[in-house]
């Protein structure tokens, strides 16, 4: 062979090689995540110090052999190389451990390391021969590399030589090895996703613990674009231009409201009680969030088939449940790829008899060409523990699933990502759909008297409110609230409180004014929805009403009107 062939494979040779060493495939394009994040440090202890890694032979002194004589000329480093490059391609193509003989009878087995699937580092025995070098063996090398026959003598001399079973005694050991060494990068990388969706939790405890004042601030913002800006269209004094360029920013705000009430959903407590849920607007909520988050070129196909939805459920478990199939699934989406959510309708034989239930059903693409994976079903968490790790999302998954007395079926990749999450999760009777709201005409001025923190919020309401003819008067806390309470004789006939204000929430004024007597209807403004556990506890009062921040001057003018007007006919 030319000096050129020499050349180009020994670049082939170097490339492959490369391509089977762990500090190498962390760098390559298109690796998963977890391998991204490896600790190359632990690694590197566990599977040897030395550089490179991969390193030819555990052998020394047939690695010197190979360095110094085997190799010493261009035809000898041909016959490594081709020799090399048909063990590896056969590595890499097969993935299975592979004993391979190459020139002058030199065994050596190749053991490779995978982690979920992914082929990502070699261990390699080492050459050695199972007989002794012949005096034929010594000339045929000595010719080959140009060497004395004396130093190739010598040298041959070091190589080592196996009796069929010492070789398999010896391949069974790095069979071993390779195994310890599987399972301990597995744990290893089991334990770094556990260390990482503990930061997670973290992130998401600490999102929580704000979302509250987030929410607030945020809704009070909301709220005042949307006031102002619905009661200046109210008017229709405004040119098309002007009137249609007001209407995209009151449009804006509203998606605004969704994306905070889906914020608050997803952060909600587990103290929030069971209330029935649509999970055909839990699944558009959530993907409207994680739609971000997809590859490029990736794109979500909804096929909500089933016609009854309706699951009783804590809303912040629900939430927290799409999220975990959905983000787990995104996790493993290709470029390019359609992440396909269907939900249909189906029934389950349970313990009372037949129980009709919503299966939802989240993959990538065409499910039928998954391939190789694992599948779990099971009611609870406890028992997928036993089986390879499955991600701590889909571990809360399940926990959720267990939760709601729903199953759940995952198909994995062979890499351990989710490729198809599917649960079915029993129904419940359907949400009543919302009664018309009668909107009743004012029926006289009326004393209102508005608590915010926000003055932008309170001048709003005061505007609105006075164009309706009533009296209004602003306070900035609880605190001045209730010290005016206690000093007027005359009380106001309606007062509109933000529930979370910065002295008190709106649970504990409404309880004091209770028990001090007052029965003055209350309305209180906030983002939570009604089944937030202190805005529950609150609405039992009688004369409570809800109104959701953002809201517009309209929906202000109307629950007023009604609050005073239910008030009036002793409601």
């Amino acid at each position: 062979m030319s000096n050129t062939n020499l050349s180009d494979l020994e670049v082939q040779h170097r490339q492959l090689l490369n391509s089977l060493r762990l500090p190498d495939t962390v760098v390559q394009r298109g690796v998963p995540d977890f391998l991204k994040q490896f600790d190359m440090a632990f690694a590197r202890q566990l599977l040897g110090a030395d550089e490179p890694w991969g390193r030819e032979d555990s052998f020394a002194e047939s690695g010197r052999f190979t360095r110094e004589i085997l190799t010493a000329s261009a035809e000898g480093r041909q016959l490594h190389c081709a020799s090399e490059i048909t063990l590896l391609s056969k590595v890499k193509e097969t993935g299975d451990d592979v004993v391979h003989k190459g020139p002058f009878d030199m065994i050596e087995a190749v053991f490779p390391v995978r982690i979920r699937g992914h082929l990502v580092h070699i261990i390699r025995s080492g050459k050695y021969r199972a007989a002794a070098f012949t005096a034929k063996d010594i000339k045929d090398i000595a010719f080959l590399s140009g060497r004395p026959i004396t130093q190739v003598e010598s040298a041959a001399a070091t190589v080592p030589v196996f009796s069929k079973e010492q070789a398999d005694v010896m391949l069974a050991m790095h069979r071993r090895f390779r195994d310890a060494a599987e399972l301990a990068l597995k744990e290893h990388t089991k334990a770094r996703g556990l260390a990482g969706q503990q930061l997670q939790n973290e992130r998401m405890t600490a999102l929580g613990t704000l979302a509250d004042g987030m929410a607030h601030h945020f809704s009070n913002l909301l709220s005042v674009i949307l006031g102002y800006g619905s009661l200046v269209l109210d008017k229709g004094q405004l040119d098309s231009e002007s009137a249609d360029a007001l209407k995209k920013v009151t449009e804006a705000a509203q998606r605004g409201r969704r994306f905070t009430e889906e914020i608050l959903a997803l952060t909600g407590g587990q103290d929030e009680e069971d209330v029935r849920c649509s999970l055909h607007e839990r699944l558009d909520g959530v993907l409207s969030l994680l739609e971000s988050r997809l590859p490029a070129g990736a794109k979500v196909q909804r096929e909500f088939a089933a016609q009854r939805d309706t699951i009783l459920a804590p809303p912040g478990v629900a939430h927290q449940l799409i999220f975990n199939m959905l983000a787990a699934t995104i996790d493993g989406l290709s470029h390019g790829g359609t992440l396909a959510v269907r939900t249909s309708n189906c029934s389950e034989d349970r313990e009372l008899g037949a129980q009709d239930c919503i299966k939802i059903e989240v993959a990538e693409g065409d499910t039928t060409k998954i391939g190789r994976g694992r599948v779990t079903s099971s009611r609870s968490a406890l028992d997928t523990m036993a089986g390879e790790s499955v991600g701590p999302k889909l571990t809360s998954l399940f926990g959720q699933i267990g939760r709601l007395d729903g199953t759940v079926t995952l198909e994995s990749s062979e890499d351990g990502q989710a490729a198809r999450v599917e649960v079915v999760i029993p129904l419940t009777g359907q949400i009543a759909a919302a009664a018309e709201k009668k909107i009743r005409r004012r029926l006289a001025p009326s004393s209102v008297w508005v608590v915010d923190d926000d003055q932008n919020v309170c001048e709003m309401c005061r505007r609105v409110l006075s164009a309706e003819g009533h009296t209004v008067e602003e306070f900035g806390s609880g605190d001045s609230l209730v010290n005016r309470v206690q000093k007027e004789e005359q009380q106001p006939d309606l007062l509109v409180i933000d529930f979370n204000l910065t002295d008190q929430n709106g649970l504990e004024i409404i309880n004091w004014l209770r028990e001090a007597g007052h029965r003055t209807p209350v309305i209180f403004t906030t983002a939570f929805g009604p089944e937030h556990p202190l805005v529950a506890k609150a609405l039992k009062h009688k004369k409570a009403f809800l109104l959701r921040k953002p809201f517009t001057f309209r929906d202000l003018a109307d629950q007023v009107t009604i609050a005073l007007g239910e008030t009036l006919i002793g409601v």
